[in-house]
């Protein structure tokens, strides 16, 4: 069985009243008649809500990308670091333009995005967006980019440098958004799922862009070797998935 409610049919032959020769229903068919419209009426207000919030929906833009948005020209945006390497360590300003109306934009920030840094410093990966700020050090948590109106909407960002050798970002240091790296976007997530600290996480990265070794890296950015093991097994997990 669907589970669904039978059709109610009404009487293919109705009975006629004497002497008028009209065709009624019965008082039995007039009972069934009046069931039927009601869940007529009821199937309509079921119809109508839905089609409130399909409608209600259509008012948040699907889910797409930052990098598809800027790309659009619905949305702009501009990377900064805000004086770390890694862990929540860049900020992204995210406005909306008039070309994208005036319904509200929902965008994603994929792993493994590249913000690319032109100068000494660092390139950076993106992990995750950690939520919008609220002034201070302080954000309301949150994985994606809501822009709701045609204000500036500024994001707090864990990201990872991933040019072993430059200098650190610092809060000068601006970036320009690119598409995600596959092997790196492994890697942020893998790392994520197993809940490697920051610095295990920095390592994997560095492994996978610099080759640095274990040595190499202390000498600059100190790590455990309980953080350096997890880093080379999340790395070799990610590599035998190609």
């Amino acid at each position: 069985m669907s589970g669904r409610e039978p059709l109610e049919r009404l009487p293919s032959t109705l009975p006629q009243q004497p002497g008028t020769g009209a065709w009624l229903p019965s008082k039995r068919d007039q009972k069934g008649l009046r069931r039927a419209m009601k869940r007529t009426r009821w199937a309509l207000v079921a119809m109508a809500s839905l089609m409130l919030v399909i409608s209600a929906s259509a008012q948040l833009s699907r889910l797409g990308s930052l990098q598809g948005a800027v790309s659009a020209g619905i949305a702009r945006a501009s990377m900064h670091g805000i004086g770390g390497s890694s862990g929540d360590s860049v900020k992204i300003d995210v406005r909306k333009t008039r070309k994208a109306g005036n319904k509200p934009l929902s965008l994603s920030l994929p792993p493994g995005s590249i913000l690319h840094c032109g100068g000494d410093a660092q390139s950076m990966v993106v992990a995750s967006v950690k939520g919008e700020m609220a002034g201070g050090n302080s954000y309301s948590p949150g994985s994606d980019i809501y822009l709701p109106d045609f204000n500036t909407h500024s994001y707090v960002v864990e990201a990872y440098c991933i040019n072993f050798d430059k200098n650190n970002p610092s809060s000068d240091t601006s970036f320009s958004l690119r598409h995600p790296d596959s092997m790196l976007a492994r890697v942020v997530s893998e790392a994520a799922r197993r809940g490697l600290s920051v610095r295990a996480t920095q390592a994997a990265i560095w492994i996978v862009t610099d080759g640095v070794s274990y040595d190499h890296m202390s000498s600059k950015f100190p790590v455990s070797s309980s953080d350096w093991a997890q880093a080379r097994a999340v790395v070799k997990h990610c590599r035998n998935m190609r």
